[in-house]
């Protein structure tokens, strides 16, 4: 159980599910808060009509038809509101109507003392008329309005209320009696309150919104909205909400897994297969599968270090098989010699034959730890030199071979060549292409040393005209210790031109060969043009001809 849940599926799977899980819950949440704040604000727009409706009722007792204007207070003025004056002293005015031209005849609802009075204007304000409108008329008219609005809208949601100075029910909807007790019990009632407020009340395990207005005569007009259906419908939306979350939740978590699965389908191939080459198995290879570019990437690593990995075990061993086949022939000389010398008492000559066998061996050695060391890219400490210099040395070195073999050994260089910026063992190039060309070709045959340049650097060729090298043999020339069947009678130890490929390749050069069976080789070396100035103490020193001995 530990090991999947720590496994790379479970935490994608796990990711997608929290991620979609907390995307869709933000996304609903937004939605639930949105959606109560828009329907309260419905709800409060609502009750404030309610509250200029009843507010008109009540100032006109009910007596201003549907066809009546509202005008602006302020055409109540001149001669209207002198005459009014003198009657009533202080007036407000609060509401104009007129079911006429202005002019001629309007209505002015205002209060006096604590009294509603209704002024009506004629003739711009030569004729002015007062009356009263009596309590009882206002109440009646409220309590029609009452009823009939808190029926359309549902006597368990909506409540109105109008309440004396002090505290008193005047008149009220149809709605629960102990919820119009417990609203008195408000300390917002007092007359220390706002001409007009908003307050949330919580009367009976009820939460009210409401929106109350002080009235010119002292009374309170209560207009109240009871949010418990809204707050079911809340929590029905949110609950479905909820469901929606966890079937989303659900979605993202199956979606993480297919995903999952499909994106690891590669990575477990490849675990498969790392497996059985674990086991000895070095032929597994992991196929594609369209996984994405990331996974080909990954197959595509693995296929190389599978197959680099079994070149380089069959390499070691085909060496291991060698480096035993090689040094048991110096090694049972030694023994035959050392047994010989014994029995025939010559113990100095076994001394020296057993030192001749161990050079053997300790060169040969050497040259594996070179070749190791080019190959490891280390030892680049590099100087001027005359390859023009090193390749004449060279010819004089084994001229001395030719003749006793009598071979033509051929020279063709530039008359200019620039200064290489190179290690030292570029003579070693140039000993073991000799070297080679010598031992196989026969007598009277021809080894020619070229060298020129090239637009891009350096061509040094090595030709002859020996037995050449079996077609079967040629792909294996460059291994270490690989000596074909015709060369196996001849001295060496299959190491030389392993050591020149690691030289060359050390240098970001190539080195190539052309051979016919019967008709010769031709080595080329190609050393690219080289960027570094050279030392002007290392080209004295070069010019000399110091160069090619070092």
């Amino acid at each position: 159980m530990m090991r999947f849940l720590k496994s790379v599926k479970f935490r994608i799977t796990f990711y997608f599910a929290v991620t979609f899980a907390a995307a869709s819950l933000l996304c609903f949440l937004i939605v639930v808060f949105h959606q109560y704040r828009v329907q309260r604000s419905e709800l409060r727009q609502r009750l404030v009509f309610f509250q200029n409706e009843f507010f008109i009722d009540y100032l006109t007792g009910g007596g201003v038809r549907y066809t009546c204007r509202l005008l602006d207070r302020s055409v109540f003025r001149g001669k209207a509101a002198e005459q009014t004056a003198r009657r009533l002293g202080t007036f407000e005015p609060l509401l104009v109507f007129t079911d006429s031209s202005p002019e001629k005849r309007y209505t002015v609802y205002g209060s006096s003392a604590g009294r509603i009075y209704a002024v009506t204007v004629e003739r711009n304000g030569e004729s002015v008329s007062v009356r009263e409108i009596p309590p009882a008329a206002r109440i009646a008219a409220l309590n029609e309005e009452f009823n009939g609005e808190s029926y359309g809208e549902g006597t368990n949601r909506i409540f109105f209320l109008l309440l004396s100075g002090d505290r008193k029910v005047l008149v009220r909807s149809p709605f629960s009696a102990s919820v119009v007790y417990g609203f008195l019990e408000r300390e917002s009632l007092s007359h220390s309150a706002p001409a007009f407020w908003e307050e949330m009340v919580h009367c009976r395990n009820r939460d009210i919104l409401t929106m109350n207005r002080r009235l010119p005569d002292g009374n309170v007009l209560v207009t109240g909205y009871n949010l418990r259906p809204l707050y079911r419908t809340i929590r029905s939306l949110a609950f479905v909400l909820a469901m929606m979350t966890l079937v989303i939740t659900g979605i993202g978590a199956l979606t993480g897994w297919l995903l999952s699965k499909r994106i690891m389908r590669g990575v477990d191939r490849v675990s498969r297969s790392a497996m059985r080459i674990a086991s000895g198995d070095f032929s597994q290879r992991v196929e594609y599968n369209g996984e994405g570019a990331e996974v080909e990437r990954l197959v595509d690593s693995f296929n190389t270090m599978a197959r680099n990995t079994g070149e380089l075990l069959r390499e070691l061993k085909t060496i291991s098989d060698n480096i035993a086949h090689d040094l048991r022939t110096p090694i049972t000389r030694m023994r035959g010699r050392a047994e010989l010398a014994v029995a025939e008492g010559r113990d100095s000559e076994l001394a020296y034959d057993v030192a001749e066998e161990c050079g053997s061996m300790l060169t040969m050695i050497n040259t594996m730890l070179e070749i190791t060391r080019l190959e490891a890219g280390s030892g680049k400490n590099r100087r001027s030199q005359d390859l023009a210099a090193l390749c004449r040395g060279a010819a004089e070195l084994f001229s001395t071979v030719a003749e006793d073999r009598s071979i033509q050994l051929k020279t063709t260089l530039p008359d200019t060549l620039p200064f290489v910026y190179a290690k030292a063992d570029l003579q070693r190039i140039l000993a073991n292409l000799l070297d080679n060309a010598l031992k196989f070709t026969p007598q009277g045959g021809r080894v020619e040393l070229l060298l020129r340049t090239a637009p891009d650097g350096i061509v040094l060729q090595v030709r002859d005209s020996g037995r050449g090298i079996p077609l079967k043999d040629q792909p294996h020339i460059f291994e270490r210790f690989y000596r074909a069947d015709s060369s196996r009678s001849l001295p060496g130890n299959g190491l030389g031109l392993s050591l020149v490929a690691a030289i060359v390749k050390s240098y970001d050069g190539s080195v190539s060969f052309e051979s016919s069976p019967g008709e010769g080789t031709c080595f080329t070396v190609h050393l690219p043009r080289q960027t570094e100035e050279a030392e002007p103490t290392d080209k004295t020193e070069n010019s000399n001809g110091k160069g090619g001995n070092s």
